[in-house]
């Protein structure tokens, strides 16, 4: 969660909503991300769609509007509209007075909606049956937040004096540790998201929890098995960076030590302990 601007819940349209689904919703709330719905499987609960939304829209609220929706779900595209003029006020007070709101108008608005939480969209989606997919593969390039439209800020340990960071790629490197690997090759790798400035082979950053000053050697970024070498990274991307012995899940990684890390979406209790 505190690498992604984007939360996506699935919910199983034959299991319906599940303890872990709440947990994810409340996640996505809670750090101001911006949330979707995704129902998976809908093959075995085809004529029984409208069932599965209803129970959606009774948990989660009337704000999760289904976005191309398959025919039995039904036409939602008046509740589509109300929504997402919402966080534009001149926009709403025309559509409230009966005027046209235009398609180009409602996609211009949709985006920073889906990022306020105006609207969650719902889509239907069956691997099996290959329906939904290209839908929800649109839905991310079309609506998902880009890096300026995702909320971060650096606090201090008690979590006052709060800062909020810009993605600007002129500002000062900012980055968050969202993973760490361990190979047996080349040691510890770590997954970093940039949130500001630019990062480059050969600068050195601190690791703000350790207090210690760490160097980047070659970057990378990956797709799936594949490391491609990049030779620098902005806000947004996602890089891996070798090596560097101290970084642990979670670590705000910046230019200079301000005593600030990034504020932190915690994560639920385990379910089991030992």
């Amino acid at each position: 969660f505190n690498g992604a601007d984007l939360v996506l819940v699935c919910v199983n349209a034959a299991n319906g909503i599940q303890v872990n689904t709440k947990r994810g919703w409340a996640l996505g709330l809670g750090g101001q991300r911006a949330r979707a719905i995704v129902v998976t499987k809908c093959d075995l609960m085809e004529g029984k769609l409208t069932d599965v939304l209803a129970q959606i829209r009774a948990q989660f609220g009337d704000r999760c509007i289904p976005w191309r929706a398959p025919e039995e779900v039904g036409d939602f595209s008046e509740a589509w509209t109300e929504a997402v003029v919402e966080v534009d006020e001149d926009l709403m007070m025309r559509y409230l007075e009966g005027e046209a709101v235009t398609d180009e108008e409602l996609a211009n608005v949709a985006r920073p909606a889906l990022a306020k939480g105006t609207v969650v969209p719902v889509i239907f989606t069956s691997s099996e049956a290959d329906t939904g997919l290209d839908s929800l593969l649109d839905f991310i390039v079309e609506l998902g937040p880009s890096p300026e439209d995702a909320p971060r800020e650096l606090v201090k340990e008690g979590g006052e004096d709060a800062e909020a960071i810009a993605a600007d790629p002129a500002g000062p490197f900012t980055g968050i540790v969202w993973k760490v690997q361990v190979d047996k090759h080349v040691g510890k790798i770590g997954h970093v998201r940039v949130l500001r400035g630019t990062v480059k082979p050969g600068e050195t950053f601190v690791n703000v929890r350790a207090g210690k000053k760490e160097k980047t050697g070659h970057l990378f970024r990956v797709e799936g098995k594949d490391q491609t070498e990049v030779d620098s990274g902005i806000p947004g991307d996602l890089i891996v960076l070798l090596k560097n012995d101290s970084l642990r899940v979670g670590d705000t990684l910046a230019t200079q030590d301000s005593g600030k890390s990034v504020k932190l979406i915690a994560g639920p209790k385990p379910m089991y302990s030992l």
